[in-house]
Order: structure tokens, then sequence, then C-alpha cells
């Protein structure tokens, strides 16, 4: 028995938001958070061979679903086909002028469908297309198929449920409803399927009726036959979204099978250059952003201070910057009497001050108020040691299941207290509401913090280990050995011992985190300077930091930095 999917009504329809009415702050107040950060996949287009009336209908239907996603915090997603992408773009527009806000609109397109004369989609810049839409650009396969296998497993990266109309066909090769659908499917997104307003989604239904047992909707076999024989297109909406509200849409992590990346910054002081050089080249060669494309950055010390900025959306070029301009003022050693009379003074007490410090980190992520480590665009995990707990500290975004904090502590607190290196800094004071404390380098036990990063992968967001990409970037290493100090009491060793204590720490974690993860590790660095703050060497670290970033950019670019963005995380809301 085939599926009839009922009548098309009307020609043309008003299309009226269903909460335009008495009722409609009491409606948002019930569900004003329930759809809040999730991703809507819009699959489908207008067939080439939709009469004049389904193509107003399915154009209809994609402008007020993105209107009512827009007004309750939702976001859509869609893979930009010009049939129905302008309606959307309206959609966006409409919403900007009403809230006074961008709406949550993300195009996801493939480069192969840019036209080569004018670098446009569907007669647009992709400059114009981001002033109402976030516009992700999938990098092309070497020919169609394989370019639409990309743009699909781009789109279901970035779902959480699907909603499936129209479309050009669903009996030939690469027919987007059933490979779209299907792909839902097979990474559990919960789907609908909607036929009443034609195209290929009405004849797939019609051919594979049991579908509408496999669409993990919340909703029994004969809710989903009367759902997608519903004509009425703004009953059709708030059918739709209210059925999304009862489900648990809350972000979903990466899905199965898919990786989930790592980016591991070390600590080094001053050697950060090399880190930043190696960020930089890769943002500007591949015109993507690092923090995009990982799923968790972990950093210590000044991979600590690299990975918060990077949160914060700052371009690695800037994070360059912060230490090729302030790095002799936060490290002042400038010639050999200063650098005797700081060694000595290290043997009873901090080389450094912290004021500089605080100020160009201020400077840096300060720019809009006081930045806090919630504001991030990924998920971060710095390191720390509580010194008056003596326990390990880790400072996080609220990322996990549980987590519960009335103020996320200030990017910069954070920054100091995971790179007050022993001997270097003074202890950092963390004015933490329940527990005031002060804090040390992290690099006392987690200077590559790839463990670290591993462990809250697995244990607290529960992806499996043989899921986990993880890149680990040094910062152009100590000396491969620390030369025996001739005294062996605390005079000979006071110089040595933090840099041998990090130094021993990084290698037994790189070989642990390689026998976890195999050739799933990639490690950047460079065994080229040895001081934690050698501002000469600064010239000779960025250079490095360059030739490194060149050598391993092709694998870089094909698992990490490949067009695909992660999944971004909710934050406090929910996850």
């Amino acid at each position: 028995m085939g599926f009839n999917p009922g009548s098309k009504g009307p020609a043309a329809i008003a299309v009226t938001s269903p909460r335009n009415g008495p009722a409609a702050s009491k409606l948002e107040e019930m569900t004003s958070n329930a759809l809040s950060g999730v991703r809507i996949w819009l699959s489908g287009a207008v067939p080439n061979s939709a009469s004049p009336e389904e193509s107003t209908r399915l154009k209809q239907f994609a402008e007020l679903l993105a209107q009512e996603a827009f007004r309750e915090g939702a976001i859509l997603v869609h893979g930009f086909h010009p049939s129905l992408v302008e309606e959307l773009r309206e959609a966006a527009v409409t919403h900007r002028k009403n809230a006074g806000k961008k709406a949550q609109l993300r195009l996801v397109v493939s480069t192969w469908f840019r036209d080569p004369a004018t670098g446009t989609y569907a007669g647009r810049t992709p400059e114009e297309w981001r002033e109402h839409a976030e516009l992700i650009e999938v990098p092309a396969g070497p020919d169609l198929p394989s370019s639409l296998v990309r743009l699909r497993d781009a789109l279901a990266a970035q779902a959480d449920s699907l909603v499936a109309v129209g479309g050009q066909w669903w009996d030939k090769a690469n027919a987007g409803v059933p490979a779209e659908f299907n792909l839902a499917i097979t990474r559990g997104i919960p789907s609908f399927l909607l036929g009443a307003l034609g195209g290929a989604t009405a004849g797939y239904l019609k051919n594979n009726r049991g579908i509408l047992e496999q669409l993990r909707n919340g909703l029994d076999f004969d809710a989903n036959v009367d759902l997608a024989r519903q004509p009425e297109i703004p009953a059709l909406v708030e059918k739709l979204l209210a059925q999304m509200r009862l489900l648990p849409l809350g972000r979903r992590e990466t899905a199965e099978g898919q990786p989930f990346r790592i980016l591991s910054l070390d600590g080094g002081g001053i050697r950060g250059a090399f880190t930043a050089a190696v960020l930089a080249h890769w943002e500007e060669s591949t015109g993507l952003r690092i923090a995009d494309h990982f799923d968790l950055i972990a950093g210590t010390s000044t991979g600590g201070i690299l990975a918060i900025g990077l949160g914060l959306g700052l371009p690695a070029r800037e994070l360059l910057d912060f230490y090729r301009k302030h790095g002799a003022e936060i490290f002042p050693v400038t010639g050999l009497f200063e650098s005797v009379w700081h060694k000595a003074k290290q043997v009873f007490g901090a080389k450094y001050g912290v004021e500089a410090l605080e100020k160009q980190l201020a400077a840096a992520y300060d720019k809009q108020g006081v930045a806090r480590l919630d504001q991030s665009r990924t998920r971060l995990l710095i390191t720390s040691y509580n010194m008056t707990a003596n326990a390990v500290a880790l400072y996080r975004t609220p990322h996990y299941p549980g987590f519960k904090q009335k103020e996320s502590p200030r990017a910069v607190a954070v920054a100091r207290a995971t790179s007050a290196a022993p001997t270097y800094f003074d202890p950092a004071p963390v004015d933490d509401p329940l527990s005031p404390h002060e804090a040390v380098d992290g690099g006392v036990w987690a200077n590559c913090p790839a463990m670290a990063a591993i462990a809250e992968a697995t244990a607290v967001l529960k992806i499996p280990p043989d899921r986990i990409e993880l890149l680990s970037i040094g910062t152009a290493g100590l000396a491969p050995v620390i030369e025996t100090p001739k005294s062996g009491g605390l005079s000979g060793w006071a110089l040595k011992v933090a840099d041998l204590f990090m130094n021993s720490q990084m290698e037994a974690t790189l070989g642990y985190t390689r026998q976890i993860l195999g050739d799933r590790l990639l490690r950047v660095d460079d065994k080229s300077v040895e001081a934690l703050d050698d501002i000469a060497k600064l010239p000779l670290l960025i250079a490095r930091g360059i030739t490194a970033a060149e050598a391993n950019q092709i694998k870089v670019k094909e698992r990490f930095l490949n067009g695909s963005p992660v999944l971004p995380w909710r934050g406090p809301q929910g996850t």
C-alpha cells in the first residue's frame, strides 16, 4: 500500500507565525528555552518539476520554520540549496529587524558550487551571505559525488534534528533526501519527513512507508503519518516544533564514528612564540579559525595563555604579536648584568614580577569588558596546581553534565594561574567564591596536557578513545639532556629542577599518549631552543615555528583544519 501525502491545500497562504495572538506570551514562557541552541537541519529543495503552487508552499514552509526557529533560539542549518536559501536569508533579515540581533542561520556549502569567475554562491559573495548568516565553506572533493559526501558529512555533524521536505528526486544516484535522511538515521539524529509539501520527500515516503518507524522523533507510526500528511503550513510548523520541544535535543557530542579533535598546547614561557607562529601560519594559509575545528583545546602555562586566547576568538596572528611585542616586557632580560642579577634573584625568590604579564593579558582578553572562561567558542581545559590544597587544579569551560558555578572565572586569572612557573613568577591568587587559593604553573604536573585532555574526553565527555584525534604542539622543547649539577644540594639543583621536572613528565606524557592513540596522535615540535625566557631567541622561535607549520601542513589540513567545523558546545545553559 502506497503513501498518500494528502491534500496540498490552497495555492497561496498567509505565512503568519503560530505565536501571534493572545496566548503568545504564555506559550513563550512555557517553551522559551526548550529549543535554545538546538540545531535543526533543514534538508530539501524545490524540485525543478514543481508547480508554482508547490514551489510557493515549500518556500513558505522554509521561511516560516526559520522564523520560528530563530525566535526560540534554535540554529537552522541548511545545505545551501539555491531554491530555498534566499527565503532563509529573508527570514534572517526579518529576525534581525525584529529582535535586534543576528539570526542563528548556518549555511553549509561546498566550494564545488562556487562560481569560478565571480567567487559567489547563488549570486552573492561569501561576505554578503555572512552579513546575515554563518557561512561554512566545505572544501570540494575531486568530483561532484565526493563533494556531496563531504558536504553531507559536514551537515550531519552540525545537526541535532533533521526536517526533510521537497527535494529533486528520490530514486536516482546522489538523491539528496534519501542520502541525507539515511545519514541522519545512521547517526541517530531524530528526523521528521514531511510529505504533504510534495517533491522527492513525498515520493520517498510513498515507496518507503515503513521508514516512518525509524525516525526516532518520539512519535509513533500513526502520529508520523498524520504529521507527514499535514497540509497547513502554520499548523505543520507548530506541530513540528512542539514535538521537538519534548525531545532531549541538548547538543549531541560528535556523531558516532566522527573524530573528536583535541588540540594540546605545551608550556614553555617565551617559547610560546613558537606555538603561536605555528598556529598563525595554519590559520592564514587555510583561512580557517583554529578554535572552530577542535572539540577541546587544552593548554598549560604559555599554552594555556594561547588556548584561552583562541577560545575567546583572538586570531592566532594576534597571539603571536602578543609575544613579539610584549615578550621583552614580560621577561625583561636584555643584558649580561641583568641576566646575572635575575639568575641570582631566582635562587631566593621569583625571577620576575607579574605586573607586566597581567597588564598585557588584560589588554589581550578584556577588549569587550572582563572576559570569562565560559565565553570561549570551544571547550577549554587549562591546567594548574592548587598550592593551598596541595592538589591538581583544572580550569574548565562549563562543558560537562552537572557543572554548576555561579560565575565563571576571569580569563586573566586563569591565565595567571596556569603560567605561574615556580622560581619564575610568584604563585597566582585565585579568587574562588568557595575556596580562594594560590596556584602555580600546570607544568609542575602537566607541561604537556595531552593526557589530561584525553582523560577529559573519555571520562567526562564519554568519548571512546578510538574516536580521538589529538594534535599536540610543543614549544621548541628543552634540551634533551639536562646536565647533572656539580653539587647535588640545593645550590646545584636550584636553577635546574623546574626544567627537569617539566621536561621529564612531558616525555612520559607523550609516551603514554602514543600508546593510547597510536597514529591518531600528531606531534609538532622542534628541539631547537632551550631557555624559557631568552628574548634573544624570539626571531628564531618564530622562524622555526613557521618551518614546523609548513612541514606538517598537509597532515594538519587532512585531519584537523579540513573545513568541517566541530560541533559547538552549548555552554552553561546545557550540554
